[in-house]
């Protein structure tokens, strides 16, 4: 999509729209692949912690208020658009890519040199054209080492300015516990027993713990604030009052594209038809979950090894003092799955032959089973043979009562 201002002249194929933007007739251009939407968002930053001053203590009414990290990402987001510290980018002077943060450190792993690099991007509210900006922040730990050294150079016992080989060829005995930072073809010799020599170096231990996060963030913060879409100011006295709280409303503008509007009707399509598509490895296919049901998940299950399963066993010869086997039934074809009325009736049924069996004796129970082939009675599906054995179990029952009497 593109968005420009009503030209004199337009090709007959273009469809436009004309829409009021910051009091001026714009026309938007929908094509092929999608269409642009502005919209528009109102945010609040909070002073103290997306908002602040350059000052200690109270701002003075006419005190410059802006954003910090926090802030900007909350206006960037706003506006839908990003900013980030990438992980890698391309070197301004050697033209090499390098990580991002990149990290200089001293041979024991302390910490001495941060470089970060930023980027912005964000539509322009009237016109929807990128707008990017690209900063680049150094924090160097050493330079803040070097400036405390440097104060203390007064005292010779504390710190000194020496030359690199006067430092090689120095006393080491007089000169024990001492350590050398570099300065501008120089070294500054510096005494660790000393408390503000320790202070200095515990002061650049606890910043280099920390280093890397806040580089990152003042070099998103520098990209924001050179960015003239994001870059805001206000005067203390402007803000917005709530009780204590003083705070801004932003109002933001973002442009959203719509786009691939084909392929996903394509995908869509696919996966309606088909069960599949490019791009997407695996459908799930839920069935339908009846909280209210009670019923034993195997009881509804059709795809279950039912007789068609079965191995046809060959019957035992027959003996005079125990009941004739009758023979297992033989496969059948693949019964049609039952309607969900006759699903109850069964397990109805199949609930009804379980409370008999538990009313017959043992023996008596175990010559029914071998007798009806019933040994699994949630497994079988015949409505006739499970009503016959139900009969019999009931005339077991019987039989049992009258011989108890």
């Amino acid at each position: 999509m593109s968005l420009a201002t009503v030209p004199t002249t337009a090709p007959a194929d273009d469809r436009k729209a004309l829409m009021r933007l910051a009091d001026k007739d714009v026309a938007v251009r929908v094509d092929d692949h999608g269409f642009i939407t502005r919209v528009q968002r109102k945010i609040t930053l909070a002073y103290g912690t997306e908002l602040y001053a350059a000052c200690q203590g109270e701002p003075k009414p006419d005190a410059k208020v802006q954003p910090f990290q926090p802030g900007y990402m909350r206006i960037v987001a706003a506006m839908g658009g990003q900013l980030l510290c990438p992980p890698t980018v391309k070197d301004a002077v050697t033209g090499q890519v390098r990580p991002n943060p990149l990290v200089e450190t001293w041979p024991d792993g302390t910490v001495r040199r941060v470089t970060a690099t930023a980027l912005c991007a964000v539509r322009n509210p009237i016109t929807g054209e990128w707008v990017v900006t690209v900063q680049t922040i150094v924090q160097d730990l050493e330079t803040v080492l070097r400036q405390a050294l440097l104060k203390m150079t007064e005292n010779d016992d504390v710190v000194q300015i020496m030359a690199p080989d006067e430092w090689e060829t120095r006393d080491r005995d007089k000169l024990k516990g001492w350590m050398a930072v570099p300065l501008a073809g120089a070294v500054l010799a510096c005494n660790l027993k000393k408390a503000g020599v320790r202070d200095a170096w515990g002061t650049l231990l606890q910043q280099a713990a920390t280093a890397r996060q806040r580089t990152c963030s003042k070099a998103e913060r520098l990209a924001a604030d050179h960015n003239p879409i994001t870059r805001m100011t206000w005067h203390y006295r402007d803000l917005r009052r709530d009780g204590a709280a003083a705070y801004a409303d932003v109002n933001c503008i973002a442009w959203v594209e719509h786009t691939g509007r084909d392929e996903m009707a394509r995908m869509l399509e696919q996966l309606a038809t088909l069960g599949r598509a490019a791009g997407i490895d695996n459908v799930i296919d839920l069935p339908d979950e009846d909280a209210d049901s009670d019923e034993p998940e195997d009881v509804l299950d059709e795809e279950r090894p039912q007789i068609t399963e079965q191995v046809e066993i060959e019957p035992a010869p027959a003996r005079t003092a125990e009941p004739v086997r009758a023979e297992p039934p033989k496969a059948q074809p693949k019964e049609a799955p039952l309607t969900t009325d006759e699903l109850v009736a069964l397990d109805k049924l199949r609930s009804q032959v379980i409370d008999l069996e538990a009313l017959v004796t043992p023996d008596a129970l175990r010559a029914l089973r071998e007798l009806h082939g019933t040994h699994d009675v949630l497994a079988m599906r015949d409505v006739a043979a499970l009503r016959t054995y139900r009969r019999a179990l009931s005339e077991a029952i019987e039989r049992g009562a009258k011989g108890a009497s």
